[in-house]
């Protein structure tokens, strides 16, 4: 009795032939990676970008890769927090840059310590290996690494700062946790609020689920004001969570937070 699939090589190319919905990887947009890190700037550069995006497409954010200065020795450890929080709750997919959820800084690259030298000149520093633990080449390898992992990097190892309840590691595993229970930070509407000073602010909604958020843009305290009443989820600091909050709040130097509108 005849196969009535066909041979294998008919299946395969009927495979091939069928239609089929299509994917495409997205398009990584670089607008905050070159960015002027103030509150003023980063918000035109946002509304500018989602206002380009056509009905129904899906946003991404990159604040740091292998061609760029590494986000902390940009910005500084304390503004690489608040960065994550605006990373993980501007909605669609966020790019994290591999050591960048450990604050790792670029490394002082000293002349014969790169077995290939990079072609530009300048990127070795923030392509060095990811420290995994305290033993030799940071867990990274039992060989001899491309580049070195340097001293103070390897010092913020991810066995380190698992250790540590307040580490960068820390706080982006809670921000992934929090996105993860609450849809409004992945899909709900963008709403940017009016600038108050150095804070960057805006609602993310979804179901009747409303987060405000608002990100500290600099190292001296700053005033919001809650339309309302909340309850505070996040802090980047990582210090006080379900706290109640109501009319004029202070959000210290360099902090970002989740609130959770009533």
């Amino acid at each position: 009795m005849a196969d009535r699939r066909g041979s294998p090589a008919s299946r395969a190319r009927d495979a091939v032939l069928r239609p089929r919905r299509a994917s495409f990887p997205p398009a990584l947009q670089l607008r905050l990676l070159n960015t002027a890190w103030d509150s003023r700037a980063l918000a035109a550069a946002i509304d500018q970008y989602l206002n380009l995006l056509p009905p129904g497409a899906w946003p991404n954010w990159v604040l740091g890769n292998h061609d760029e200065h590494r986000l902390a020795s940009r910005i500084g450890q304390e503004q690489a927090r608040v960065a994550a929080m605006l990373a993980l709750t501007a909605g669609g997919t966020a790019f994290v840059y591999n050591g960048d959820e450990l604050g790792l800084e670029d490394v002082e690259i000293a002349s014969g310590e790169t077995h290939r030298p990079d072609a530009s000149g300048g990127r070795d520093p923030q392509r060095t290996p990811m420290p995994w633990d305290a033993g030799p080449q940071g867990g990274f390898t039992t060989g001899t690494p491309w580049l070195p992992l340097g001293r103070v990097n390897a010092a913020r190892s991810v066995a380190v700062q698992e250790a540590d309840p307040s580490s960068m590691l820390a706080l982006y595993r809670r921000l992934i946790a929090l996105r993860r229970e609450h849809p409004a930070l992945v899909q709900g509407r963008f709403q940017p609020r009016a600038g108050e000073g150095t804070v960057l602010s805006y609602v993310r909604e979804n179901d009747g689920v409303r987060l405000f958020v608002a990100l500290n843009i600099s190292g001296g305290p700053a005033c919001i004001t809650l339309r309302g009443s909340g309850t505070l989820l996040l802090s980047t600091r990582l210090d006080r969570d379900a706290a109640s909050c109501a009319g004029q709040m202070t959000l210290r130097s360099d902090e970002g937070v989740i609130i959770r509108l009533d």
